[in-house]
């Protein structure tokens, strides 16, 4: 199942949690292809990206955000199943394998996942939870979470998505 899976993780700036997070994912999904994007970081991301085994690297070269970070992993993307994690560590990998199971059904189009323990600001979370519920009662599409990175859907579908900053969160 996971052979057949790209998992997709943007990164800037992110030189103290990205080896542990590579590491983690590598160890988790070996027979997944990893890319990891470095987007425009000044720090020494790159250099991590490139030292890691298992893990492919794609180098932005300027900061454009986490939405164009993930348009161009997605882009580079070669299996069937992309899924789409964050850099920070604030998604578990190990929750991959169940995303990925919930696409076998054909009448499920992309699968998110939400963040059970964020680790932002207090002010932070209140206006994700004040915007997730304004947005959920509009639309009722049942996500929880959109601003949660964690995300599995086909690759066919990469080329039905609009390129924009924010693109990730209306996935």
């Amino acid at each position: 199942m996971i052979e057949n899976v790209s998992i997709v993780i943007p990164f800037y700036n992110e030189e103290d949690a990205i080896q542990s997070v590579l590491d983690e994912i590598v160890a988790l999904h070996p027979q997944a292809e990893i890319i990891a994007v470095n987007d425009g970081s000044t720090d020494k991301t790159w250099e991590i990206i490139q030292n890691t085994k298992g893990v492919t690297g794609l180098d932005m070269p300027c900061n454009r955000g986490q939405s164009a970070a993930m348009y161009a992993g997605l882009k580079n993307a070669q299996r069937d199943i992309c899924v789409l994690i964050d850099g920070d560590g604030q998604n578990d990998p190990a929750d991959i394998p169940e995303l990925v199971k919930m696409l076998e059904d054909p009448e499920v189009d992309v699968v998110c996942g939400y963040r059970a323990e964020r680790k932002d600001t207090a002010s932070r979370r209140w206006a994700s939870k004040i915007a997730n519920k304004i947005r959920r009662s509009f639309i009722h599409d049942g996500v929880r979470d959109t601003g949660c990175s964690l995300k599995a859907f086909r690759k066919d579908a990469v080329d039905h998505l609009v390129p924009f900053n924010g693109m990730h969160r209306y996935i």
